[in-house]
């Protein structure tokens, strides 16, 4: 059961892309892939060991990270990819991705640019 709600959560993730909405949370998760909430919230907890948030925002970041490496850096603000990759804020944006990358979005896009 816990592999198939891993499958649910990776394939619906990859193919909607639904982190992508500022607003995206667990309940929405849960109603989409019809597992309950508090099976995901054990999902998470027990065996991914990581809050949804940090799955979600993982997910985000990668996108962002997506969005630089295609150049887009060039071409708009880390403000504006942030918000492309479903973050509300830029420091939501800059937090979270120095939480996973161990470096801020301007000195990666710098780095790989």
């Amino acid at each position: 059961y816990l592999d198939q709600i891993y499958q649910k959560t990776e394939s619906f993730m990859k193919e909607k892309q639904p982190y992508l909405q500022p607003d995206f949370n667990l309940l929405q998760l849960s109603v989409h892939i019809q597992v309950p909430a508090h099976h995901l919230g054990y999902y998470f907890r027990e065996i991914r060991k990581q809050s949804f948030n940090d799955y979600r925002n993982e997910w985000r970041i990668n996108h962002a990270k997506k969005l630089i490496g295609e150049g887009k850096a060039g071409d708009m603000t880390l403000e504006a990819i942030g918000m492309l990759s479903g973050f509300s804020s830029r420091n939501a944006f800059i937090s979270d991705f120095k939480k996973f990358e161990g470096e801020s979005p301007g000195s990666y896009a710098s780095r790989i640019n």
